[in-house]
């Protein structure tokens, strides 16, 4: 009896488990994500599987429901588990819904949750944005490949721009894609491709440059250095001798800055084209490159020097970028009549007469305008810009409290605010002067907008206290800009002036001119006579306009007449550019 007694008992013992199982209470079965489907990034393909909480021999799995782009391996009836794999489509809270019944009676519903973000913004194959260079009429293909530090099922990919002949289709592989087709057309074409994870994560996104080249041979390019309107940038021009226009490319050698763009493409027309490259620490050297068809790509390399342009001594707006009226005071819209973004181009008229309509550009409340000024305007030691506002009888900012802010920029893109205009006392005008030091280094756009304060009280004129009197009535409009010039506070003239403007009357007769001007560039020994004899000659007032631009063959040792008959009476600047190295500037009069 004592040995039966142990078998039994140890019978028992091993049985337990299995019999503690089929007698618990379906309060105590469940299924679990075992898993975690990946990094939590959309597109990512990832694993899971649905297991019970304990051994159970038949379990019966029913998929309420899936997020798209996620779906079940083969699975049996009865099986213990079931395995889930895809890839999320969708960023934000997603759902896995499993049900799962056993043959015991017991039931058990999950919902498995888990976010999925779009993740960061990758590289494109190839990172190189200058694609290599396609043939006119000759087959091209090129793969691009998203980089990625997981796997993925599948990449979208779309291309803005279009290039004649040539699609981008999907590759055999759902994650790359390829450029390919005959190209129809010789040009210059700059593109985007984005690759697309999911429905509308964009998780590539870069421009490339494709230069289609001629298949026909083409003489040389010829490439000239001008002079340099600014420190930051180099001047050049291209003359393409062809009748037909040619791809090229320009690259800056020995350059170290990252941040400097160091290659770029356009097409050459024939004749002259004029483009500006980065200034960079290192020499200034370019090199250009374009394909023959004959002997394939064809190179020249061209150094920079550093000779600064004399440039007008003072800057004004000369384009209109963009404006957006605001209201008057009392939430009408303003009229357009007479009232015009040009308004503000040039000089400023500074008279503030009751009848200068047309004269001025009125903001409204809020309201702003974008301007281009005619030239970069460097920081100079005192103030460098003045904001000439309009008010019929010019009266003090204590009874007529308009102010604007007024911003700067490289770019026209990025701003730095320069502060509100803010006269020192309530007896001061409207007009008021910036000072570009410690914010910018120079701009080229600067921005104007509206910050009058539509409740604002009249100041006592002796005390500059606040009244108890309105500034502005229910038909007030805001700031009205008359128009932006240089500050001249300093007596320094405001821009770049490496090499004075000559005032030499031998080098141009007559002078002062009537009908005719005479240039004789060979009694100039710091210009250099090129080997085409070809100069470009600019004339502008002496607020720097643009009054006159004409090519030109130098005759005998280095003279060029020229027909000034249709000039005002004034003072003009005379710049001869000759394209090696050398730029001359003259004054001269005009009667």
């Amino acid at each position: 009896m004592k040995r039966l007694f142990k078998v039994l008992a140890a019978f028992g013992l091993s049985c337990l488990p299995l019999v503690t199982i089929h007698a618990q209470t379906c309060d105590g079965f469940k299924i679990e994500f075992n898993s975690g489907l990946g990094s939590g990034l959309v597109g990512e393909i990832g694993w899971g599987q649905v297991c019970p909480n304990m051994f159970e021999s038949s379990v019966h799995y029913t998929v309420v429901s899936l997020p798209d782009g996620y779906s079940v391996d083969d699975y049996q009836d009865g099986e213990e588990c079931i395995r889930i794999h895809g890839a999320a489509q969708q960023s934000g809270l997603l759902h896995f819904v499993i049900k799962a019944n056993t043959t015991g009676g017991c039931e058990y519903t999950i919902d498995y949750t888990k976010t999925f973000q779009c993740p960061p913004v990758g590289s494109i194959n190839p990172t190189n944005s200058m694609l290599p260079d396609a043939i006119n009429g000759k087959f091209y293909s090129q793969d691009f490949n998203l980089q990625l530090p997981y796997t993925v099922e599948s990449v979208r990919y779309e291309m803005v721009g279009s290039i004649p002949g040539l699609t981008l289709q999907s590759g055999s592989n759902e994650t790359s894609a390829f450029l390919s087709g005959v190209p129809t057309t010789v040009g210059t074409y700059k593109f985007r491709v984005r690759a697309i994870l999911g429905d509308n994560c964009v998780t590539g996104d870069q421009q490339y440059t494709l230069m289609v080249g001629n298949t026909e041979s083409v003489k040389s390019l010829i490439i000239y250095q001008l002079c340099n309107r600014t420190n930051f940038v180099r001047n050049w021009q291209i003359h393409n001798p062809n009748n037909f226009a040619v791809p090229m490319k320009w690259e800056l050698l020995f350059y170290t800055e990252n941040a400097v763009t160091s290659v770029d493409a356009f097409t050459a027309e024939p004749g002259d084209t004029y483009f500006e490259t980065p200034s960079t620490a290192n020499p200034n050297t370019i090199q250009i490159s374009w394909y023959d068809g004959v002997s394939s790509v064809q190179n020249i390399e061209k150094s920079s020097f550093v000779g600064l342009c004399n440039p007008p001594t003072c800057v004004y707006a000369s384009n209109v970028v963009k404006y957006t009226l605001g209201l008057k005071k009392s939430g009408e819209t303003l009229s357009v009549e007479q009232n015009y973004g040009t308004a503000t181009l040039g000089e400023p008229d500074a008279n503030d007469a009751p009848n200068a309509v047309g004269k001025y550009l009125t903001l409204g409340y809020t309201g702003f305008v974008v301007l281009q000024l005619s030239s970069v305007l460097i920081d100079q030691p005192g103030n460098d810009l003045v904001i000439y506002e309009y008010s019929a009888g010019n009266p003090a900012f204590g009874t007529y409290p308009e102010r604007a802010e007024v911003f700067v920029s490289k770019d026209g893109e990025e701003w730095i605010s320069l502060g509100i205009t803010n006269p020192a006392t309530c007896q001061s005008k409207l007009d008021h002067s910036f000072d570009l030091s410690g914010k910018i280094d120079w701009c080229r756009y600067v921005r104007v907008l509206d910050k009058t304060d539509r409740h604002a009280k009249v100041l006592d004129p002796v005390t500059c206290e606040v009244t108890s009197a309105w500034a502005f009535d229910d038909n007030s409009d805001g700031f009205d800009l008359d128009a932006i010039t240089c500050a001249q506070d300093s007596g320094i003239p405001v821009l770049g002036t490496e090499g004075d403007v000559s005032a030499n009357t031998y080098i141009l007769s007559p002078n002062p001119a009537h009908h005719w001007l005479t240039v004789d560039l060979s009694k100039d020994q710091s210009i250099a006579i090129p080997a085409d004899r070809r100069v470009e000659v600019n004339i502008s007032d002496i607020s720097g306009n643009g009054v006159y631009k004409t090519i030109q063959t130098l005759q005998g040792d280095g003279v060029v007449t020229l027909e000034v008959s249709d000039l005002r009476a004034g003072m003009y600047i005379l710049n001869v550019r000759t394209g090696i190295y050398s730029s001359g500037f003259y004054k001269f009069m005009k009667h």
